[in-house]
C-alpha cells in the first residue's frame, strides 16, 4: 500500500486539499501502519512455521510428491486430477 492509498483510507475517500496536507502526521501514521502490517505478517509466518514443526509436514508422502511436482516444468494432468472409476 502506498502512502497515497493510506491517505485515501484515512480520509475515507475524501480528496486531500492541495497545500493543506499535514506531512508529519500523515508520514507518522503511514509508518505506524506499515510497521503493524510487518508485525502481522511476521506473526503469521511464525505461526506457519510452528504448525509445520508440529505436524511435521515434510515427512508426509503427499507433501513430498507435491514438492516433486513443483520442481518439474510440466505436471501431468493425471497427477493433479484423481482417477475416476
Amino acid at each position: 500500500m502506498t502512502q497515497r492509498e493510506y491517505e485515501r483510507l484515512r480520509r475515507h475517500g475524501r480528496p486531500i486539499p492541495q497545500g493543506t496536507r499535514d506531512s508529519d502526521d500523515s508520514e507518522d501514521g503511514y509508518l505506524a501502519f506499515f510497521k503493524l502490517r510487518c508485525l502481522i505478517c511476521f506473526v503469521l509466518f511464525l505461526g506457519l512455521v510452528a504448525v509445520d514443526r508440529r505436524i511435521d509436514a515434510g515427512d508426509n508422502p503427499t507433501v513430498k510428491q507435491v514438492v516433486k511436482y513443483l520442481n518439474e516444468e510440466t505436471v501431468p494432468v493425471s497427477a493433479i486430477l484423481p482417477a475416476r472409476d
